[in-house]
């Protein structure tokens, strides 16, 4: 539908109609972002009781878009929003309440909120409300201390797109936070969350992979002088010459490794394994 009959309908106060236009400007579909006129169609519908347009006008006060950023405008807006059952505006009155920025900040109140918006696994909400439960479930504030009910809700946030619960999944795997330390999933988890845009979870993997790093330089020194030397001298002045690549020949070096350990120290652990 063309804005021309857009309008037309929305001039005959139709309220999808209304609320699309809103859509239009917020977005800058097929025009500039004009955030004011988003504001103005946005009114038309909320004001027939549309939780999606309700939501939107208090989000613009939120952050001040349009308008005079206007908490307490913006949280009259997002509970009618909230009230109708719209997720999106229940997680941002979960926020309010755990931030405590403009009200007093209440936990059990923010718990109460996110979880009426996660319940709903609204796509729209992108995962935040499910992510915070998990967290506050992980954490034990404004919820009982249940890793359980935490890693089921960072797992379906994660899920959803969340880049932050998966930098969370990926915490409680490197640290053994209520599961079994297991590194190949904190980096399977950060890498994810890399990918989805996360900066804590690129640090993550820059400081895991320095370690690991560290970790190989220390077990190789363990490795007898000549077992390192024989193998160069069999193995890499080939794989030099034969202009290898770095991983092919790294893998052929550390099977001659192998090989000459197990053939000097026959079933004695081999320290790479280790």
């Amino acid at each position: 539908m063309g804005q021309s009959l857009l309008r037309k309908a929305a001039a005959q106060d139709s309220t999808v109609a209304q609320f699309v236009l809103g859509e239009i400007y917020r977005g800058g579909i097929g025009t500039k972002v004009d955030y004011a006129q988003a504001m103005q169609w946005h009114q038309k519908a909320a004001a027939k009781g549309f939780a999606k347009s309700q939501y939107f006008i208090g989000s613009f006060y939120k952050e001040g878009q349009g308008v005079a950023k206007d908490d307490r405008m913006a949280m009259d807006w997002l509970m009618k929003s909230a009230s109708q059952g719209y997720a999106p505006a229940q997680s941002k009155i979960g926020w309010y309440y755990y931030d405590g920025n403009f009200v007093k900040r209440d936990l059990a109140k923010a718990f109460e909120w996110f979880n009426k918006s996660a319940q709903q696994s609204d796509p729209n909400d992108d995962g935040m409300a499910e992510g915070m439960l998990g967290a506050m479930y992980q954490t034990g504030q404004g919820a009982p201390l249940d890793h359980t009910q935490a890693m089921k809700w960072l797992f379906k946030s994660a899920e959803h797109g969340n880049s932050q619960s998966m930098f969370e999944l990926g915490v409680i795997y490197e640290k053994g936070a209520g599961e079994a330390v297991d590194f190949g999933k904190a980096v399977t988890w950060y890498q994810k969350a890399v990918e989805a845009g996360n900066a804590d979870a690129k640090k993550r993997l820059g400081i895991l992979h320095a370690r690991s790093q560290s970790a190989q330089q220390e077990t190789r020194s363990k490795l007898p002088a000549a077992l390192e030397l024989r193998c160069f001298l069999q193995v890499d002045v080939d794989s030099l010459r034969d202009n290898v690549e770095v991983k092919k020949a790294r893998d052929r070096h550390d099977e001659c490794l192998r090989s000459e350990w197990k053939r000097l120290y026959g079933s004695a652990p081999f320290p790479l394994d280790r």
